[in-house]
C-alpha cells in the first residue's frame, strides 16, 4: 500500500483508492507490532536483539523515521502517506513518555519520598528526565515543521517535566524551598505561548492569562525571596527586581500592560525588601529613615513633573491606553 503512490512506476497494475491505500498503510504498522509482541510474548532473541534496556530510545528514533518519511511523502506529493505517518510521528513518541508510569521503575527505593524514586527505567540505562529532553526537542522540530498547536505545548509540557524530575532528584531545590525555579519557566512558557497565540484568544481572556502568569513569576520569585530569610542573602532581591525590570521591559517592547504596571509593582517590592534586608543586617533603623526619605523626594519631584508636562503626560496616557491589556 505505500508504494502505491505517486513516482512508482508500477502503481497502475493494482489500482488502490485512498481509503485503500490507507488502511493498508495502518494495517502494516498494526502487523509490525503485533509481530514483536508475539516475538516478546514467546521470550525470542529476535525480539528485543539485547537492546531491551534502549527500548524508550528505539521508539523515539522510529518516531524520526515516520517524521523523515512523511516529509518525504509530502515533497512527492503523496497525501494519503503523509497523513497516516503524520499521526503516528505526532503521537508515537508518547508510548515511552506515558509507559515509564506502568513499568516498574516507579517504585520507591527508599519511603515515600520523590527523590527517593528511580528515576530511570527498567535496568537504569535511560532515564526519564534525558527522554522527556529529547521528546521535547522532538516536538519543538515538528512545531518548527509542521507549525501545529499540539506540538508546540506538548514540546513545553515535556521541557517543563523534564526540568521538574532533574529538580526533584536535587537536594535542597524542593518546590517549599525553591518555588521560583518549578514556577518561573512554565509560566514564561505560558506567557509566550499567549502572546503567539494572542489574535486567537479574547481580549478578556488574554488579559486574564498575561495577570494571571506574570504575578505567578513575581509572587513565587517573593516568596522564594522570603524562604531565603530577608538579612540572610541578598539574591533574592537582587532577582526580584531583575525578573521585574525585564517585565517592564518587555511590557514596552510588545506594548502590554499588564507586564508594565506589575512589573513597576514588584520593582517598589524588591527595593524595599533590599532596604528590610539592609536594616537586618547591620541591626539599625536608619535605612528605613533614608529610604522614607528619598521616597517622599522622589514623589514630591514626580507631582511637580506631572504638573508641568501635564499636556505630554495625557498624550501618554491616551497612548498607553491603546496597549494591550
Amino acid at each position: 500500500g505505500i508504494l502505491r503512490g505517486p513516482g512508482f512506476g508500477y502503481r497502475d497494475t493494482w489500482r488502490f483508492n485512498d481509503r485503500v491505500r490507507t488502511s493498508l498503510i495502518i494495517a502494516a504498522q498494526v502487523v509490525g507490532g503485533l509481530t514483536w509482541l508475539h516475538l516478546h510474548l514467546c521470550n525470542s532473541p529476535l525480539a528485543h536483539l539485547g537492546l531491551r534496556p534502549y527500548w524508550p530510545y528505539i521508539v523515539m528514533l522510529l518516531s524520526f523515521v515516520s517524521v523523515g518519511i512523511t516529509e518525504w511523502a509530502r515533497r512527492r506529493d503523496d497525501a494519503v502517506l503523509r497523513e497516516t505517518l503524520r499521526k503516528t510521528a505526532l503521537y508515537l513518541p508518547l508510548v515511552p513518555v506515558l509507559g515509564f508510569w506502568l513499568s516498574s521503575a516507579t517504585v520507591s527505593a527508599g519511603g515515600s519520598d520523590p527523590a527517593n524514586f528511580a528515576w530511570a527505567y527498567i535496568q537504569g540505562k535511560v532515564s526519564y528526565q534525558t527522554l522527556l529532553a529529547i521528546g521535547a526537542l522532538y516536538y519543538g522540530g515538528l512545531a518548527f515543521l509542521w507549525k501545529g498547536t499540539m506540538p508546540r505545548v506538548t514540546s513545553i509540557v515535556l521541557a517543563n517535566a523534564a526540568l521538574w524530575v532533574i529538580l526533584i532528584q536535587m537536594p535542597g531545590w524542593n518546590f517549599l524551598t525553591h518555588p521560583q525555579a518549578w514556577l518561573i519557566p512554565p509560566a514564561v512558557c505560558v506567557l509566550a505561548v499567549t502572546h503567539l497565540h494572542r489574535h486567537r484568544l479574547e481580549a478578556k481572556v488574554a488579559s486574564s492569562i498575561r495577570y494571571a502568569a506574570t504575578l505567578t513569576i513575581y509572587v513565587s520569585s517573593t516568596a522564594d525571596m522570603l524562604l531565603q530569610d530577608i538579612g540572610s542573602t541578598l539574591s533574592g532581591p537582587i532577582i526580584l527586581v531583575l525578573l521585574a525590570l525585564a517585565g517592564m521591559i518587555a511590557g514596552v517592547a510588545l506594548r502590554v500592560r499588564p507586564f508594565l504596571y506589575l512589573g513597576a509593582i514588584f520593582v517598589f517590592i524588591g527595593v524595599t525588601s533590599m532596604v528590610w534586608h539592609a536594616q537586618q543586617r547591620i541591626d539599625q533603623v536608619w535605612p528605613w529613615w533614608a529610604f522614607g526619605i528619598t521616597t517622599g523626594i522622589l514623589l514630591l519631584a514626580g507631582l511637580m513633573a506631572i504638573e508641568k508636562n501635564r499636556p505630554k503626560l495625557q498624550s501618554l496616557a491616551s497612548s498607553l491606553a491603546k496597549w494591550e491589556s
